[in-house]
């Protein structure tokens, strides 16, 4: 029992946004723009740096209206190649503290974007064990659920699709 008591302590604190973020900035000099992808950077206390890309799509609905949506992807970076690797594992014990900054990332985009009022959020969990590791998956998704929680979250295979 005192075992099933912490795990269910632990969580219950997934997405409380109780870590602190770490300090983020736009990857040079970038600015947000409709339909086109727009990166972000931080460094963890351990100097892993993380990329953040944001891409801002307008679409046009079936009844001729818009939708606005915000596709994300992020994983380590790799200034060398200059690519982001989704799928390592750090295993660093600050997931929390790299998922508050992603949410916090993200929150600012919507912020910034209101005018063109974000309906949608889409992302993919990487896997790590397999084509049916779906762990990185559950854990987004809880997150996602206390930090938006107002939104549908739609799970199709890998992709995550938040309806805000």
């Amino acid at each position: 029992m005192k075992y099933l008591k912490l795990f269910e302590e632990h969580i219950n604190e997934i997405g409380d946004a109780g870590a602190k973020p770490y300090q983020w900035k736009y990857e040079s000099g970038a600015r947000l723009e409709d339909n086109k992808v727009t990166s972000f950077t931080f460094l963890t206390n351990d100097d892993i740096e993380y990329m953040v890309d944001c891409g801002i799509y307008v679409t046009k609905t079936n009844f001729g209206g818009f939708n606005t949506e915000l596709v994300i992807s992020f994983g380590t970076f790799d200034r060398e190649t200059g690519e982001i690797d989704q799928i390592i594992e750090t295993n660093k014990s600050d997931i929390f503290k790299i998922m508050s900054t992603i949410v916090n990332i993200v929150k600012h985009v919507i912020e910034e974007k209101k005018d063109k009022k974000i309906t949608t959020i889409k992302f993919e969990g990487s896997k790590t064990k397999g084509d049916n590791d779906r762990r990185r998956n559950k854990l987004y998704v809880a997150y996602v659920k206390k930090q938006f929680k107002n939104a549908e979250i739609y799970a199709d295979g890998d992709k995550i699709t938040v309806e805000l």
